[in-house]
């Protein structure tokens, strides 16, 4: 790094006495220059703290209704990322409608529309601040961080994130030359903190982690989608068919609670039960695996899929292997293009 960025890194009015100062400094430098350039959003950090921080704090840290980002890097290791409602809203009034409304943005929790219009934004700017922070000599944080994908509770933090301290960094921001004010929390974790030793009820042990595997998790099954308008949404009528033009019913994709494919599969039928043959799956820092089991859904709730790990619910068969079934042969009745019937 030049003699000359490490000037404009440091503050003039200080003698860089903490160890962070520096990077603090450079994500001030990266957060501006990302609203500015990413969204058109002109913004002046006004304030700008760091301390440490332990695991057990991070949850309670929020504001309501923020934007809470869980951040992957390298090695596996997470941080978290949370903006204020009013940064929310007015980076999303930048990209939508080019300028900030004249009112304070109304009360709503974030939606994961919100989570991808901002993410090129928080990712655009943690790659400035990489860049900034790469040469620094023993900066102590982690770089490499990008968006993963949106938290709905800030509880869900304690839970993610390894148990470790974290460098944490508040900034409170003037945006558009003061016409209305927010706040994004950056969390990193510390190089060289040793991870807590965990106990039977700790995130990260193993009986926790046998709990956790014993919850309830909701797959969505995708057929197809199709965009609409707000004029052509608002025009539906009881009866109106929606043509999904490239669904197939060997084209359907499986879906995590943070919206991420995590399987793709084929519709067909299993001993009378309406089935997905899961044909390949997502696993973690690979490619799609190719592998074959059959998840059956019951009749009474044909748009529904049973899940869990291999333990399903009274009723619903499930065959391992490739073991061939009418269902899932080429004559299945069901052909390219499907028809959404609007219910009366």
């Amino acid at each position: 790094m030049s003699e000359i960025l490490r000037r404009k890194l440091r503050p003039a009015h200080e003698e860089q006495a903490r160890p962070h100062a520096l990077v603090d400094q450079a994500w001030r430098l990266a957060l501006a220059r990302a609203l500015r350039e990413g969204a058109g959003l002109p913004a002046e950090t006004t304030t700008l703290t760091s301390r440490p921080c332990d695991l057990a704090e991070l949850p309670e840290l929020p504001a309501e209704r923020a934007l809470i980002a869980l951040l992957d890097g390298p090695g596996g290791a997470m941080g978290v990322a949370a903006l204020s409602p009013d940064l929310t809203a007015s980076l999303i009034e930048m990209q939508t409608i080019g300028r900030i409304g004249a009112g304070p943005p109304g009360a709503r929790r974030p939606t994961r529309t919100d989570a991808a219009m901002i993410s090129p934004v928080l990712d655009r700017a943690l790659a400035r601040f990489d860049f900034l922070v790469r040469d620094l000599p023993d900066r102590r944080v982690e770089a490499g961080f990008r968006f993963a994908s949106q938290l709905d509770d800030a509880r869900s933090i304690g839970l993610l994130l390894d148990d470790q301290p974290y460098h944490l960094m508040s900034a409170v921001l003037s945006l558009a030359d003061g016409r209305r004010s927010g706040e994004i929390l950056l969390a990193l974790p510390l190089t060289g903190a040793p991870v807590a030793e965990a106990s039977a009820n700790t995130p990260g042990s193993e009986g926790f982690a046998a709990d956790l595997g014993q919850t309830e998790c909701e797959l969505q099954a995708v057929l197809g989608r199709r965009m609409l308008t707000v004029n052509e949404v608002m025009q539906l009528e009881p009866g109106q068919l929606l043509t999904l033009n490239d669904a197939s019913i060997t084209k359907i994709n499986l879906h995590g609670i943070d919206g991420r494919v995590v399987a793709a599969a084929r519709l067909g039928q299993q001993n009378g039960y309406r089935a997905l043959r899961i044909s390949a799956v997502a696993m973690p820092g690979s490619e799609i695996e190719a592998g074959s089991f059959d998840m059956a859904v019951g009749r009474d709730r044909p748009s529904e899929t049973a899940v869990g790990s291999l333990d399903f619910p009274t009723g619903f068969p499930m065959e391992q292997g490739p073991a061939p079934d009418p269902g899932f042969g080429p004559d299945t009745g069901l052909g390219e293009g499907f028809d959404i019937r609007v219910p009366a």
